[in-house]
């Protein structure tokens, strides 16, 4: 569902967040309890609310962490991976109910931290490395290879990023 959250009839109560988000919400938690927290088939497991902002292009720090916090948020939505299970202060891995685990690392300072813990849990990871350069980080990688599927980062969200931290 994708609405501009107006207030249509004056009453105060904005669409998205007060009427229809919690309706949602609703459902679903009845399903769950009548499931017993099993997921019934074809029918929801969950939900994701998500607020669209803009960040500001001025290269401040504060700027580059909300970019790297908001394109965070995104790459979590495209692979599927929303339970954060570790933070680190260069790198955050998130996982999904069927296993599949994302390693985000924000500086080339999170490498080291984020292959250790890989190692650490030896399962195989889809991984995102912010950087300013575009190259590939393979060699870097090399020790953990075989649990580590590498890809870029979306090119929108890389040329934004450059802007803002340069």
């Amino acid at each position: 569902m994708c609405t501009n959250n107006e207030d249509n009839n004056g009453d105060g109560l904005k669409i998205a967040e007060d009427i229809c988000y919690p309706r949602i919400n609703k459902v679903i938690k009845v399903l769950e309890k009548e499931s017993k927290g099993k997921l019934i088939s074809n029918r929801p497991g969950g939900l994701k609310y998500y607020k669209t902002d803009f960040v500001d292009a001025e290269p401040t720090d504060l700027n580059k962490r909300k970019m790297v916090d908001k394109s965070t948020e995104m790459l979590c939505l495209k692979e599927d991976c929303f339970d954060e299970i570790k933070k680190g202060q260069h790198f955050k891995i998130f996982k999904n109910s069927q296993d599949k685990h994302l390693g985000i690392i924000f500086d080339d300072d999170g490498i080291e931290q984020l292959k250790k813990e890989i190692k650490k849990l030896n399962k195989k990871f889809i991984v995102y490395v912010f950087s300013l350069d575009e190259s590939a980080r393979e060699e870097e990688f090399e020790d953990v290879a075989d649990l580590v599927e590498l890809k870029p980062i979306p090119a929108v969200i890389l040329s934004v990023y450059k802007r803002i931290f340069k």
